[in-house]
């Protein structure tokens, strides 16, 4: 569209103003525009990344999986004047720390870029030396679930119920172990007393058979100490009798 010196070009999402003043002869700056991103050098539907208005259109704040981690970036530089002498910097924040060198190229890869958020800025040069405004996409890719805070709060959970649970267990078999020794401590105090019991009661039966026979002992001298008289007796009386009959 011409509009008195101006002619306006449009983009997506996007215009530019062109002023053809035959005296303004200052040389104009250029344009850089983020035309595609792919991924694993294959195109996206964007569509599933998030709401668009057109169907090239690339969203901002994009999120990715872990493994999506190949990202080729292409754009394209708009300049009215010797557009084929425009060249390129470009930095990946959170990944690159300087500005690439000067290039012609207009796309660059990234492969195995680790989890994190990331900005895709670039800028373009004419041929004048004049730079254009950064032009950014800022996107993330999301870390494995093994990597995410809830999952490591997750794991030092079970470890420490999995500890709680292992001292639980060996503290109810020491348990159990302690109650099993006291009840075998009671029976063999049990036993000893009882065997107590019987050796006290065989020393006492012990003691009276000892006593038994020494009374008997006793009583035996003593008969035999109170036969021996009539004994001698009787046998003197034989003795006599003999003598007379002889």
């Amino acid at each position: 569209k011409i509009n008195g010196n101006d002619i306006w070009l449009g983009g997506i999402g996007k215009c530019i103003k062109l002023n053809i003043d035959s005296e303004n002869k200052a040389p104009e700056g250029s344009y850089v525009d983020i035309s595609d991103l792919k991924l694993n050098y294959e195109p996206i539907d964007w569509q599933k990344y998030g709401k668009v208005n057109y169907t090239n259109e690339i969203p901002d704040y994009l999120k990715f999986g872990h493994n999506d981690n190949l990202l080729t970036f292409s754009f394209n530089g708009i300049s009215f004047s010797f557009n084929d002498k425009l060249r390129y910097q470009y930095k990946l924040e959170g990944f690159d720390d300087n500005w690439s060198l000067l290039t012609e190229q207009n796309f660059v890869s990234y492969n195995k870029l680790p989890p994190g958020k990331y900005t895709f800025l670039v800028k373009s040069r004419n041929y004048a030396g004049i730079w254009s405004a950064n032009t950014s996409l800022h996107f993330e890719i999301l870390p494995p679930y093994w990597e995410t805070w809830w999952f490591r709060i997750l794991v030092i959970a079970i470890v420490i119920a999995v500890f709680y649970a292992i001292i639980k267990i060996r503290t109810s078999k020491l348990k159990n172990r302690n109650k099993a020794l006291e009840i075998e401590k009671v029976k063999l105090e049990k036993e000893i007393q009882e065997r107590k019991r019987i050796e006290s009661k065989l020393l006492r039966s012990e003691l009276s058979l000892k006593n038994t026979n020494q009374e008997l002992s006793t009583l035996i001298y003593r008969a035999s100490h109170d036969l021996r008289g009539p004994v001698s007796t009787i046998s003197g009386l034989v003795n006599v009798a003999k003598l007379r009959i002889v």
